[in-house]
């Protein structure tokens, strides 16, 4: 998951990143990533379990700070394994 600001990158970097959705509006799963992931139902049932704990704040790598509804934004993030 991330969320780089939209001008984290200039040129034709942030043309890239916009469509790789690095800079979306929500946090989310990059597409590259996502394209990594050959066993969709195993990251389903992971996601499941993340899903599963509960989650108030969240702290991740390339994004802001999340300190609230971060269950949500979690499940926002990974709409995209739902089948």
């Amino acid at each position: 998951m991330q969320q780089l600001l939209p001008d984290f990158y200039a040129g034709w970097r942030a043309k890239v990143a916009r469509l790789d959705l690095m800079t979306a509006e929500d946090p989310t799963v990059p597409r590259n990533f996502r394209m990594t992931f050959s066993d969709k139902t195993a990251a389903r049932q992971a996601v499941d379990q993340i899903l599963a704990w509960p989650c108030e704040q969240v702290v991740f790598a390339h994004g802001p700070l999340v300190f609230a509804n971060g269950q949500t934004v979690l499940t926002r993030a990974f709409d995209w394994l739902k089948p």
